[in-house]
Parts: structure tokens; C-alpha cells; sequence
């Protein structure tokens, strides 16, 4: 019956309606739902759409199975399918979730307001999250200031990894403001970025920023301080550099500063 099922929802067979109706009333889960994805298929009045709802609510759905549920909740109009589509934003199935996230973002783009956006990203499946992410990079605006403050706070290293990514389109001083806020990320790799970002805008308190980073726990952040100060901030920033070798003659990046400067 399974085999059956399985055929008649890949390739409707002519006069094969009263079978599918059949199956649909099966005791198995599985073939329920492959003979509910045909009957939708045939006949987006069938009222099959409860049938696969509930069925998406229930563990042990291969995954193979979610997505053609999903595809088959195309058949509907519109309306119909956003509200079907609503309750399974929040399944407590990862896959569920995101393809439910990623119909939404497709078929209702008006909907994705910050708030939505933000509680994607912080979603608990990276599967998830990452379709946020492509739906702000995609987008022909920058992402608002207060959703892009609010990606600094997010628990999620691989957010706050592509933050300064999607704020490439964004006012100066939006990005300014986002780099001083990844600055204090847990991450080395997450500040060395955001230092990056701070270098290229130049802002005006730069020397102050760039002081404080000469003294980061981390080493890879330290000395890609100096450099910047000694090869692209000119006059002022080789003379901060200067200062923090003598003020901290056994910091581990005096010695670099002191050889590039040509100081004993």
C-alpha cells in the first residue's frame, strides 16, 4: 500500500481518485500523507489540507516527505496557504520550521517585518538562521538600524560572524555603530573583523577605538592594531604606536613597534 501511495502522489494515473480517497483513511501515517499530497495534488479542494497540517506537527516525517507536503501546499490559493503555512513558523521541527520560514520569505516578503527577521536568527536550528541571513542579503534596501544593532546581541556565533556583511549597504554610521558594538564580541575573530571595518571607516573617535584595541586579550587583534597604525593611519596613528611601546615596554607587540619605528 505504501508502494502504491507513493506512486499515485509522484504520477496522477487517470481514475485513480476513489483509490487515493482509500488510502487517504489508511491506519499508516505515511501512507496517508502520500495519498493526502496526491489528492491535494489532483484537487486543491479536496480537504486534504488538515490531513498533511497535522501530519507536518507530528515526529518521524522524513524530511524527503516535508518538503513535497510543502510543494504540494502550493497548489493553494494564496490566502489559504499563509494561513496554513502560519503555525508551522514555530514547529518545534527544525525542518519543519525552516521550510515553513522559507515559504514565507518567498510568498510573503511583506510579512518579513524585523521583528520576524529577528526571531528567525534566533532560531535554535543554524538551518534556520541562515535563511534570514540570505533573505537580508538578498534584498535590494540595507537592513533597518535597529535590526542591525540587535545582531550583536544574537547568541549565535554564525550571526554575528555575517553581521558586518549585511551592513555593507547601510549608512556609514550605521556600520560605524555596529563595529563598536562587535568589538566587544566574545570572539577574537568576530572584533579582528569589526577592527577591520573601524580602520576602513576612519571615524573621528578612530585613535580612541584603535588605542583601546592595542590592549585586546587577543594576540591576532593586537597585532593587527599596530599594523594598521603603523602602515595605514598615518603620522598620528605611527605616533600612537610610539607611545604604547613606551608605555608598555613588555607588551608582546612593543617589540614589533619598536623595530618597524626604528626605536631601542
Amino acid at each position: 500500500r505504501l508502494v502504491l501511495a507513493e506512486v499515485l502522489s509522484r504520477q496522477p494515473i487517470p481514475g485513480a481518485l476513489p483509490l487515493l480517497n482509500e488510502l487517504a483513511e489508511d491506519p499508516v501515517a505515511e501512507i496517508q500523507v502520500q495519498a493526502g499530497i496526491a489528492l491535494l495534488m489532483a484537487d486543491p479542494n479536496s480537504g486534504m489540507t488538515p490531513v498533511l497540517q497535522s501530519a507536518l506537527m507530528e515526529e518521524g516525517l522524513e524530511a524527503s516527505m516535508i518538503y513535497r507536503v510543502f510543494n504540494a501546499f502550493n497548489r493553494l490559493p494564496p490566502n489559504e496557504r499563509k494561513e496554513l503555512i502560519r503555525p508551522l513558523l514555530t514547529s518545534s521541527f527544525a525542518t519543519v520550521r525552516a521550510q515553513a520560514v522559507l515559504r514565507w520569505l518567498q510568498f510573503y516578503p511583506e510579512e518579513a517585518t524585523d521583528e520576524f527577521i529577528l526571531s528567525v536568527l534566533n532560531d535554535p536550528a543554524p538551518e534556520v538562521r541562515q535563511l534570514a541571513i540570505r533573505h537580508l542579503s538578498s534584498r535590494p534596501d540595507h537592513p533597518g538600524r535597529s535590526l542591525l544593532l540587535a545582531l550583536p546581541e544574537i547568541p549565535f556565533e554564525d550571526v554575528r560572524r555575517q553581521a558586518l556583511a549585511l551592513s555593507v549597504k547601510s549608512p556609514p554610521e550605521d556600520q560605524r555603530a555596529l563595529a563598536m558594538r562587535l568589538l566587544m564580541d566574545t570572539l577574537p575573530a568576530i572584533r579582528l573583523d569589526a577592527l577591520s571595518r573601524i580602520i576602513q571607516l576612519r571615524p573621528e573617535n578612530w585613535s580612541r577605538i584603535l588605542r583601546a584595541s592595542l590592549r585586546d586579550p587577543a594576540p591576532e587583534v593586537r597585532r593587527a592594531c599596530a599594523q594598521a597604525l603603523l602602515d595605514t593611519m598615518g603620522p598620528e596613528g605611527r605616533q600612537i604606536a610610539a607611545d604604547f611601546a613606551r608605555d608598555h615596554p613588555d607588551a608582546d607587540i612593543a617589540q614589533l613597534i619598536r623595530m618597524r619605528l626604528g626605536i631601542n
